[in-house]
This record gives structure tokens, C-alpha cells and sequence, in this order.
């Protein structure tokens, strides 16, 4: 018991360890959600109609749509783009009306931050793709994706079409906004309806096919054709996203106040709808201008995120007053708990199936080379993997670590020593075009992001950047820069930071891992540099691969070494276990050759003189064995279910549906008179009818100086053709020998018990049946009735093939039986004449036991003529004839004895 206990115990640790392997990444991500929180950044936010809140969410590589209603209930959780081979970057997300969603995103390399391509796919409701929209490829940078390079504007729509205009450059090599249009629903290609010259434009929205408003620093312009009719707004705006309303108007956000315009293309005019400093949520002060993340509905109906480093805060509400909507982390019950508990159920179930054949089926025995070969493999696997999550990967993890946390601190110094010398935005020029930090020997370079930041009414603002055109706005609104507004304002390192102090700040963005450095200057001044720590991941596990292949070659080798050296040290054994198996097998003769010179050796020499001493006594014991069979059948062995002659027994017995075959014979030249000839002719007899039973499947119990009993467990055509092989045995028989005999056979079937009898010092096969007293009985009948195969009707509705005719019925014990003749084994002139007066011997018959006895008299008489021999009929015509003056109700057949 402790062996099983500790064997199950062993294969559960093995087969979790796999299952830990293959699903330790995703149990952790169910048991642990604040590990994979770590790993999540908010990349658009968008308020529907409804005022359904939907937001797209990088996790871990991974882009999530989410989908929270107005009491904060997460109603829509749906990965995008899982077909794409290279990862996304979102850069804008629109609710139409009709429900579906409109997702602007990049193709992007993270390492690089190179794109490579733009498109805006349509999403059913449910998050469901849709189709692909409009996509454009294009080599640039992530920045210039989301600032001034090739991109998109707000997307609207109007008079049910999808709006959206896309800055490039047009077919003369000038910038230039071209306008596209899609059918709404449709989710077919957008078309190209219009173009606009781009004159450092920075938002464009349009308001319908041929109107639109375009906005740069200080500037809106309703564009309409050619001609391009300015907005009259403060110098010191910075337009952003803009968001169509409902009546034609639109709003848009000043990225440097945080305020929300709507301006209105009828009066021209643009006001002031909401005010960035005021207080939308009091509990905990929040104001507009705070909010990483804002968007409008058409209704004018607000949403704004708040992001975290768990994720993001959503607020839904007016230009006053927001209520907190929920936040992203927020799920209620977890179901995938139910996957976890799965797992872990199946882990169970493949173990306790490893042990079951473990125990049951390899009972408990398994090779010594396998049990080695199993200790070796998962010895190096848990060393491997020790060496490389304890070893190598936390060392290479801080080693890389060190070397960026360097190159960030020599580029901040470079920075500062500009700054402080007043060179301005010389100096970001020129940092900006030496501002990559080489990965894999050369292979990648990764771009540096400098921002000189200034703190301003609890705000932090940008003073210097190297994205251009962002000095002036509001930290949050610094593309790429995820949560670096947030770990500004919100990691108490940072805001403690003294002059001249440094801090490091890993965190997780929308396009991977990234280092950040802050170092605080005077006059307030914190200086940020920061770098994607992408390749950092890459080359931890490109190195941790090599390792573990070099580990897993250098442990094949050993694995194979050892082998090796486990086969020359096991051959021996192995040999040897061969010669136990031939043993085993019933094979005595086996002798084993093993010259090791060891305790294997010895052990072969022992193995010898015991398979010697072993023939010896099985040769004995068959002669035994062979002895005792001639009393006891090996059938016999058989039907009553016994192994061997050990297990036979007074309580051995079987109790089933068989077939009894009685033979009886009598030598019609008169019986031998001397004792000597009398065994000689019934040993004779008896030895060459006795194996016909054997051969078709019988077993004869009981030899009589007469005869024989035997039984068929089959069916009852084994003993028919016994009996007509005997029959057939008695003409070779009489041929070869001047002392004639005359073999009967009754066949009856029936419930037969059949066991052993007797004291302790002798027993003997028997069997208890009323099918025996019957045969008896009809043997009485063979003898006067010219019969030497009869059997009972029961058998005879389960044969066929086979020359018979109906005998009748029969008085037996009491009990009343159809019978038949089966003359196919009659000596040749019987079978013949049964076989002639076959059709006259049925009406005879039928004739008799329908009462008209004296017609069946004259046709038994008919018969007779033929042939005397005929028994049957003789004693039919006789008790016909008496019939016929006597009278008779219920004739049966039997013999007339006068």
C-alpha cells in the first residue's frame, strides 16, 4: 500500500509539473490578475450613443476590446487582431450609431517602433471583425504616426456614411488630407471623395462629404471645396481630437488647458462647453483637465479615464459633474476560475489513469533502464529549469537592467548639461537625431524620447519635447507616453525627488515594456528619458533559448553516456530475465550463458541447476497427470470449470443445457466366452469409437462393458455427427474382425448436472439427469425397432442435413416424447428402403395417429413387403391390426411384444 500511495504521489507531481509547464502562464494570469495588470496600458477610449463605454487594452501583446455600461458593468471583453501576425497600435476608436465600432491602428514593430502600415477595420458590436476599411502602407516611426506623419484624422459620420480623412502627401508630392467615405453598415471599402491641401494642419474632421474643420496651434479653418474660411479662436489653443455632434457642430479638446471648444461652422464661432480646472468629481477632486483619455458623444455626454497602473478609472457625465463609472479591473466573478478548476481536475484524472496502468496494467514493474532513464530526464529538466528561472534569467534580467538604467543616465546627462547651458531646441534637434539605443549587437536601434516637463497648477505641462509640436500641452497628451503622466503625478519617488536626483521607473505601455527616467532641475523642471525595454525581453529570451538548448544537448549527451553504461551493466540481467520468461512460459529447456564475473553470474549458475531440477520434476508429474486423465477427461476439466486435476473436488460440479449421447453395443455372433476375449472385443470396440466423442467436442464419464455416457456442451449437431461417425466406425470395425458388433446411439437434450462423486480415497465423474433416463428408455426401443441413431424431437428442430423420418410418440418415464430416426448411419439396404417408402411411411403414420388404423395397417403392410427388417413399421402394422378390432383413443408408439 505505501509503494502505491508513494508511486501516485510521485506521477501527480510529474504530471502537474507538465501541466504547470504548459498552463502556468494562464493559471497565474486567473489566480493572480494584478500580475497580468501589471502588463496592461489603455490605448483609446470612445462613449457611444447609449452611453456604453468601449476602450481598447494592450495586455501583455495582446489587444483587448472592452465594453462597460453606464453602472459600470463589463458587458464586452474581446481580443482583436489574434490573426495578425505583427502587433498593433491603436491610434483612434469611433462608436457609430448603428452600434459597430471603427478601430484606427498601425502595424507596428514594438523593438523598433517602426510601422510599417495603417488601416481602420469595422467590428461588429460584439467584437466581431467586420471588415477591413481602408488601409495604407508606410514606413515611419510610431510618433510620426500619431503627430505629423502619415495618419489619420477623427472619424464621424454623417447622413449615414462613415467619415474619416487620412494626411499624406497627394500625387504632386504636397501635403495633402484626403477624404474617404464608407457606407455605414456596409463594412465595404472606403472611397476617396474629396482631398484638402494640408498647410500644418494637426485635426481634421469632417462634417460631411464636402465640409470639414481642420485645426492647428492657434487655428480652425472651415474647409468647404478650395476655399478654407477661418474659425476665429485664442492664439494659444491647441487643437486635438475633435468629435462630431448631433446638429453639425463639433468639439474639440485644447491640449494645453485640458478645456472642451464646440465650435459651431454656421456662426463660425467657437466657445468655450466645458472648463478643463473645473471639479467633475468631488470625492476626490478630480478636474477635467486630469484625464488621460476624454471623448464626447453627440449628445455632448462625456467619458473620461483616468489611467493607473493597474489599468484605468472610467468617468461618465457633464461639463459640471462625472459620476465614477468602474474601472477596467473590475470583472465580478472570474468564470475563467472554472478553466483553472479544469485543469486541475484533468491533471487528476491523467494521473490517477498514468497510476491505474502504473499499477493494473504494468502491476507495478517497469524496466530498470526506464526507471533511470525517467530519474535522469526529469533530474536535468528540474535543474534546467531551476538553473534558468533562479540563475540565468534573474542575472541576465539585472544585468540588462543596469546597462539601460546607464545609457538612460549618460542621455539624461547629456540633456541636462544642454539645458542648463540654454541651448533649447538646438539641443533637441540634436538629440533627437542620436537618440537610439542599439540592441542585439547593431541589429535594432530603439529611439530615445526626451521631455523637459514643467509643473503647473498640479499639472505637469511640456516645456521641450523631442515629439515636435508637443510643447505647451498637457503631459497626458503626449503620444507614446502612456502612463508617464501618471507616474509623474502619482509615484511618491518622484514627486520626493530632489535636485539633482535620478529616479527609475519600469512600467508596461501600449507598446511593451519601457524604462523611464526622471531627473529633477531647477526651477521645478523634471527632465524625462525614456526607451521601450522590448528588446530587453527579446534578449533575455533568445538567451535563455540558447541555454536551454545548449543544457538540453549537453544533457541528451550524458542521458546517452549513461544509457550506454546502464545497457553493458543490465545486459546480464536482462539475459537472464529472458531465460525466467521462456520459464514462465511453460519452456524448461532454457539454459543461460552469462559469464560477468559478478553476483549475475552467480545468480545465472543458480538460475540453471533450478530449471534442472524443475524438468526433472515436470517430467515426473506429466506422467502423473497423464495417468490420472484417463479417469478424469480433460473435458471434463473444462465443463465444470477447473484449472487443473488440484482443483477437482466433491464440490466440483456444472449444472447447464447439454446434449447426451448413450451408446450402447452387443456383439450379435453371441459374447466371447473367455475373459481374456471378452475385454480384448470391448476394449476394442470401445477404443475406436470413445475418441470420435473427443474429436466432435464431447466428453464421455461413464465406460460400461456396453457402452458409453457422454455429453456436448455445443450444440446438438456435434453429437448427430458423433453418433453417425460411430455408426460408420462399426462397418470398419466389422470388416477387420471375425467378432461382428452392433453399435446404438440415443441422442437427448436437456439440463444435465454434471460433477464428481465418491470418498477421499476415489472419485469418479458423473452425471445427474432426467435426459438420461430417457435415453435409456429410448435405447429399450432401438433394439426391436430396427433403430440405430433416435433422438428426440427437441433435438431434432436444431439439426438439419441429415436422412430422418418420424418415429412417433413415445411413453417414456412418464413423460410422453416425439422421436426420430436418423438412418443416415442404417446398414445400406435399410437406409435404402427407409429412404424409397419414405412418402408411404408419413401416411402410414399420420394415418395411425389420426385413428384410421385400418389404412395405416395396409400401408405398414405395404412397406413390410418391401423389407422385414423395417421394426418400426412391424410393430406399427401389428398394433394397427389390433387396433382395428379393439379400438384404441390415444395411440403412441412402442414395441408389440404379442
Amino acid at each position: 500500500m505505501a509503494k502505491k500511495i508513494l508511486s501516485y504521489l510521485l506521477i501527480l507531481l510529474v504530471t502537474a509539473a507538465a501541466a504547470w509547464g504548459i498552463f502556468g502562464g494562464y493559471i497565474i494570469q486567473v489566480l493572480n490578475p494584478e500580475t497580468v495588470s501589471r502588463r496592461q496600458s489603455l490605448g483609446a477610449v470612445c462613449l457611444d450613443p447609449r452611453g456604453n463605454i468601449y476602450c481598447l487594452q494592450n495586455t501583455g501583446g495582446r489587444l483587448l476590446l472592452i465594453g462597460v455600461d453606464d453602472t459600470g458593468q463589463r458587458f464586452l471583453e474581446k481580443a482583436l487582431f489574434e490573426e495578425d501576425e505583427q502587433e498593433r497600435l491603436v491610434m483612434d476608436l469611433y462608436a457609430s450609431e448603428t452600434g459597430s465600432l471603427l478601430v484606427a491602428s498601425a502595424a507596428v514593430d514594438p523593438l523598433t517602433e517602426r510601422i510599417s502600415s495603417i488601416a481602420i477595420d469595422a467590428f461588429y458590436a460584439n467584437g466581431t471583425h467586420a471588415g477591413r476599411l481602408f488601409e495604407l502602407f508606410c514606413d515611419q516611426s510610431a510618433e510620426q504616426a500619431l503627430t505629423g506623419g502619415v495618419r489619420f484624422s477623427s472619424v464621424s459620420e454623417a447622413d449615414g456614411e462613415i467619415l474619416f480623412g487620412v494626411f499624406t502627401r497627394g500625387a504632386d508630392g504636397r501635403q495633402v488630407i484626403e477624404l474617404y467615405t464608407a457606407a455605414e453598415g456596409a463594412f465595404e471599402t472606403a472611397r476617396k471623395v474629396g482631398e484638402y491641401p494640408d498647410t500644418g494642419y494637426t485635426g481634421f474632421l469632417a462634417l460631411d462629404s464636402s465640409t470639414a474643420i481642420a485645426a492647428a496651434p492657434g487655428r480652425l479653418a472651415l474647409l468647404s471645396g478650395d476655399s478654407a474660411r477661418e474659425i476665429t479662436i485664442d492664439d494659444g489653443l491647441l487643437p486635438g481630437r475633435f468629435w462630431r455632434q448631433g446638429d453639425g457642430a463639433a468639439v474639440f479638446l485644447d491640449m494645453a488647458s485640458g478645456d472642451l471648444y464646440l465650435a459651431d461652422p454656421v456662426k463660425m464661432t467657437a466657445y468655450p462647453c466645458a472648463r478643463g480646472e473645473t471639479v467633475v468629481y468631488e470625492e476626490s477632486g478630480l478636474r477635467l483637465r486630469q484625464f488621460d483619455l476624454v471623448s464626447v458623444n453627440p449628445s455632448l455626454r462625456i467619458a473620461g479615464v483616468v489611467r493607473t497602473p493597474m489599468g484605468g478609472e472610467f468617468y461618465t457625465g457633464g461639463s459640471s459633474y462625472m459620476d465614477y463609472t468602474g474601472s477596467t479591473g473590475q470583472r465580478g466573478f472570474n468564470l475563467q476560475i472554472f478553466w483553472v478548476a479544469a485543469i486541475a481536475l484533468g491533471v487528476l484524472l491523467v494521473a490517477t489513469f498514468l497510476w491505474d496502468v502504473y499499477v493494473d496494467f504494468l502491476k507495478m514493474r517497469v524496466s530498470i533502464v526506464f526507471k533511470q532513464t525517467i530519474t535522469i530526464v526529469l533530474s536535468m529538466a528540474a535543474m534546467t529549469g531551476l538553473l534558468i528561472q533562479l540563475v540565468f534569467s534573474q542575472s541576465l534580467e539585472q544585468m540588462l537592467t543596469w546597462q539601460y538604467r546607464e545609457r538612460l543616465l549618460a542621455a539624461a546627462q547629456t540633456a541636462e548639461a544642454g539645458i542648463r547651458a540654454g541651448q533649447g531646441q538646438t539641443l533637441w534637434d540634436e538629440l533627437e537625431k542620436g537618440s537610439v539605443l542599439h540592441e542585439g549587437n547593431g541589429s535594432a536601434e530603439v529611439p530615445l524620447r526626451y521631455d523637459l516637463l514643467r509643473e503647473m497648477n498640479g499639472s505637469w505641462r511640456v516645456e521641450l519635447s523631442s515629439t515636435h509640436g508637443m510643447e505647451g500641452v498637457l503631459l497626458q497628451y503626449l503620444p507614446l507616453r502612456d502612463k508617464q503622466a501618471a507616474i509623474a503625478a502619482g509615484v511618491p519617488e518622484v514627486a520626493a525627488l530632489a535636485e539633482g536626483g535620478v529616479v527609475y521607473v519600469d512600467t508596461y505601455e501600449q507598446l511593451g515594456q519601457r524604462f523611464y527616467l526622471f531627473a529633477r532641475l531647477p526651477e521645478g523642471r523634471l527632465l524625462s528619458v525614456s526607451s521601450s525595454a522590448v528588446g530587453m525581453q527579446r534578449t533575455i529570451d533568445m538567451f535563455l533559448r540558447d541555454i536551454a538548448l545548449v543544457l538540453s544537448v549537453g544533457g541528451a549527451v550524458m542521458l546517452l553516456v549513461l544509457l550506454v553504461v546502464q545497457w553493458f551493466v543490465v545486459r546480464g540481467l536482462r539475459r537472464l530475465k529472458r531465460g525466467v520468461d521462456a520459464v514462465s512460459a511453460g519452456n524448461y529447456a532454457v539454459h543461460t550463458e552469462i559469464f560477468s564475473g559478478d553476483e549475475v553470474e552467480d545468480l545465472s549458475r543458480a538460475f540453471n541447476t533450478m530449471t534442472g531440477v524443475i524438468r526433472r520434476q515436470v517430467a515426473s508429474l506429466a506422467g502423473v497427470n497423464k495417468t490420472v486423465l484417463r479417469f478424469v477427461p480433460e473435458n471434463l476439466l473444462r465443463l465444470i470449470g477447473a484449472q487443473s486435476l488440484e482443483q477437482i473436488d466433491k464440490t466440483a460440479f456444472v449444472k447447464a443445457d447439454m446434449t447426451t449421447l448413450l451408446v450402447r453395443f452387443i456383439f450379435p455372433d453371441g459374447t466371447p466366452q473367455t475373459a481374456d476375449a471378452l475385454f480384448s472385443a470391448i476394449n476394442r470396440v470401445i477404443e475406436r469409437i470413445a475418441p470420435l466423442v473427443s474429436a466432435n467436442g464431447g466428453t464421455v464419464y461413464d465406460f460400461r462393458h456396453d457402452g458409453f455416457h457422454a455429453v456436448f456442451s455445443g450444440e446438438p449437431a456435434d453429437a448427430v455427427r458423433c453418433a453417425i461417425q460411430i455408426r460408420e466406425a462399426q462397418s470398419a470395425l466389422n470388416a477387420a474382425d471375425d467378432c461382428r458388433v452392433d453399435i446404438r446411439a440415443a441422442i437427448v437434450s436437456g439440463e444435465v448436472l454434471l460433477g464428481i462423486i465418491g470418498d477421499e480415497q476415489r472419485m469418479s465423474p458423473t452425471a445427474v439427469s432426467d435426459a438420461m433416463d430417457t435415453a435409456r428408455r429410448m435405447m429399450d426401443l432401438c433394439w426391436d425397432s430396427s433403430l440405430y441413431i433416435i433422438c428426440t424431437g427437441q433435438v431434432f428442430e436444431r439439426i438439419e442435413g441429415y436422412r430422418s423420418r418420424y418415429v412417433g410418440l413415445a411413453d417414456l418415464g412418464g413423460r410422453r416424447e416425439r422421436l426420430f430416426d436418423l438412418y443416415e448411419g442404417d446398414p445400406y439396404s435399410l437406409l435404402k428402403h427407409k429412404q424409397s417408402y419414405s412418402e408411404i411411411y408419413r401416411r402410414a403414420v399420420d394415418a395411425f395417429y389420426q385413428q384410421r388404423y385400418e389404412p395405416a395397417r395396409a400401408l405398414f403392410m405395404q412397406i413390410l413387403q418391401a423389407s422385414l427388417e423395417d421394426g418400426v413399421s412391424r410393430n406399427y402394422m401389428y398394433w394397427a391390426d389390433r387396433y382395428c378390432t379393439q379400438g384404441y383413443s390415444d395411440p403412441v408408439y412402442r414395441i408389440f411384444e404379442g
